[in-house]
């Protein structure tokens, strides 16, 4: 579960996963959704962003996802200081395609 703060409200990102039988966690990208139904526009670019993040870092460590709970909450957590998209282009960057 990811939050993302603007001004005095909070929209919060659920991403489900489940710790199956063999130790391994699954993560269900395709059920990702907010908490609330109406999430702004740039709101929504930042959980795309944030989930490209997760998506790609599955796809590099999928023989070695995160074994633990604690190693998915330190995952949340470098995530959650990563720049969006439209961060990146003020600071004159390029964010990964789409």
């Amino acid at each position: 579960m990811f939050s993302i703060l603007e001004a005095d409200r909070g929209y919060t990102l659920f991403m489900p996963a489940l710790t199956l039988e063999i130790g391994q966690s699954e993560v269900k990208l395709n059920e990702v959704g907010f908490d609330k139904s109406h999430v702004p526009e740039h709101v929504k670019e930042a959980a795309l962003s944030k989930l490209r993040v997760v998506a790609d870092y599955l796809e590099q460590h999928s023989r070695s996802l995160a074994s633990t709970e604690d190693e998915m909450v330190a995952l949340g957590k470098q995530m959650k200081h990563m720049k969006i998209g439209s961060e990146l282009l003020n600071e004159g960057l390029v964010p990964d395609p789409i």
